[in-house]
Parts: C-alpha cells; structure tokens; sequence
C-alpha cells in the first residue's frame, strides 16, 4: 500500500478511438474511453473481496463519501465507516469510469485503509 501510495501510478485511460467502417470514409462508431487499473491497484480491489469486507448497503444514499472526503476525520471515525466508504468507492466505480483512481488520487482511499489498518494494529484486541 505504501509502495502504491509513493509512485501515484494508478493506471491509464485507454479507448477513445473512432472506429471507422471496412472502406475507411465514414465513422462507424466511438469506442468509449474508459479506465485500466494498475495491477497493484486491481490486487488491492481483490484483498478486498478477498477479505468478505464487502458488505451490502445502501452506499448511494450513505453520508460518509462527503463527510469523509479525502480522509477527513477519517482517522477517529468507527471502523465500519472505513470499510463502508471502501464499499462506496469500488461500487461508485462501476457508475464513474476511473472513480477508484479519483479517490487514490485525493487519499480518500488511502485515508480509508490506513483507518482499517489502524483498527487492526491498535484496537481489534480491545473487543
């Protein structure tokens, strides 16, 4: 994670294209551009579901993506709200073309595993 965090390579849109018919004269269609995550991206998205950390909820109707964006006050926020802001991103991303990378971008991401890894390292063993 700190690796990923450092080089900032996210991944890069692809698409884009006209494509044109067989004889070349007229535009056929647009190839819609969209977006190609890094492979450390696509195993961080994998450990995720990997983990069962998906959890099903009503993430477009949720507060948290305002209330923690860009990781603020994310670092004193439950845990839960960590792991449903995740769940909010990665599903945001099926509807905004490249949204993981947005969020990687501005650290909400970041800000997002760092809380969860925070809650492992210091708190778990309290319950």
């Amino acid at each position: 994670m700190e690796e990923l965090a450092r080089t900032r390579e996210f991944g890069q849109w692809a698409g884009g294209r006209l494509e044109r018919t067989e004889d070349g004269d007229e535009p056929q269609s647009i190839q819609m551009p969209y977006f190609v995550y890094s492979e450390d991206v696509l195993e961080l998205i994998q450990a995720f579901y990997s983990l069962g950390a998906a959890v099903p909820f009503a993430w477009a109707k949720w507060h948290g993506v305002k209330t923690y964006a860009r990781g603020r006050s994310l670092e004193s926020a439950p845990v839960a709200d960590a792991v449903r802001l995740l769940n909010a991103i990665l599903r945001w991303d099926r509807f905004f073309e490249g949204g993981i990378s947005l969020m990687l971008e501005n650290g909400t991401f970041f800000a997002a595993l760092a809380r969860i890894r925070s809650w492992y390292d210091h708190e778990r063993a309290l319950l």
